[in-house]
């Protein structure tokens, strides 16, 4: 009987990690759709767009690649005290990334003066 049990935990398991994946590619599709289809510009709001993050970059690099051009791109990622080189890597990061470098704007904006006002005013 406990056989059965721990082969039932690893099939509800399986079968969970599975759900999980299905349902995160749907998301990703329904986003993909919308951004290759109405986004002339996206903005980044408190986000250093990490090395790591390779869902969203090859989220964007499919919307760039599909639409044959580069949204315009607003980072909004500053704060009082930020250092130079964090700054200065997360630029490089963005505009590493991204085909045109002339449509990847940034901010002298934090996250809470984006909240306080509306960025497009």
């Amino acid at each position: 009987m406990q056989e059965w049990g721990a082969r039932h935990q690893e099939e509800t398991m399986r079968l969970e990690t599975e759900t999980q994946f299905s349902e995160h590619g749907r998301a990703m599709g329904t986003i993909f759709k919308y951004l290759r289809r109405k986004a002339k510009r996206i903005i980044f709001c408190g986000y250093s767009f990490p090395d790591a993050d390779i869902h969203l970059k090859y989220l964007l690099k499919r919307v760039e690649i599909n639409k044959g051009k580069t949204p315009e791109i607003i980072i909004i990622n500053n704060h009082n005290g930020k250092p130079d080189i964090q700054a200065k890597s997360e630029k490089e990061r963005y505009e590493r990334f991204f085909s045109s470098k002339e449509r990847v704007h940034f901010t002298d904006r934090s996250f809470e003066q984006f909240c306080e006002r509306d960025y497009m005013n």
